[in-house]
């Protein structure tokens, strides 16, 4: 974790089989950053490359041009996102009604490899990053009672809620809109602000 109290520059990383970072300033102030990331003292390098998340795009200019003098490469992702915000307050009042033959529940170990194998960003590997979501990270199925088939999920990512996913022979029943509002409503409950991030290509999800 670095914070600079003057600019309002903050840097947060993580460690682990994915490893990332964020950088956020709250007024766009970004001076000091090329100290922050020339050493290891914030982040270490000598581990590999990192990803770093939702960064605005002003700041991905800075960032691209401050690069060669600190000796560091930048790959850029040329996807770009849109971001939306929701007060906790707004969320709590969100009112949710469930299907009279389903049910929502969190996602266990045993949900991974689904989850893994419909997600754009799946590895070949066994699922364990998305078993570690599942495990530390806030999450919500939509299930049939019958015989309890999961058919619509979501996460509340590192990035914010996302992964968002309907099987295919339940769509167009308005499942995922259910399973994002049910979990941001419970993030509300828990005092979080829910953040949604989608692809800017992405027209259906807005």
């Amino acid at each position: 974790m670095y914070c600079n109290k003057q600019s309002g520059l903050l840097i947060a990383s993580a460690k682990g089989m994915y490893r990332r970072a964020a950088i956020f300033s709250g007024n766009n102030n970004y001076s000091g950053i090329e100290s922050a990331l020339e050493g290891s003292s914030v982040i270490n390098w000598g581990d590999g490359s990192i990803t770093l998340h939702g960064l605005p795009l002003g700041f991905y200019e800075y960032l691209d041009g401050v690069s060669p003098s600190i000796g560091k490469r930048l790959l850029p992702c040329e996807d770009i996102f849109d971001c939306y915000w929701m007060s906790a307050k707004a969320a709590k009042a969100l009112k949710i009604e469930c299907p009279d033959d389903m049910y929502f529940s969190k996602l266990e170990d045993i949900h991974a490899d689904i989850v893994n194998s419909t997600w754009f960003y799946r590895s070949n590997n066994p699922p364990d990053m998305v078993n570690d979501m599942i495990k530390h990270m806030e999450t919500l199925g939509l299930f049939r009672k019958e015989d309890s088939k999961l058919v619509s999920w979501v996460f509340n990512a590192i990035y914010g809620v996302g992964m968002l996913y309907t099987v295919e022979e339940h769509r167009k029943k308005g499942y995922g809109t259910l399973v994002l509002r049910k979990l941001a409503n419970h993030l509300g409950h828990l005092g979080i602000n829910p953040t949604l991030v989608t692809l800017k290509s992405n027209v259906a999800a807005k």
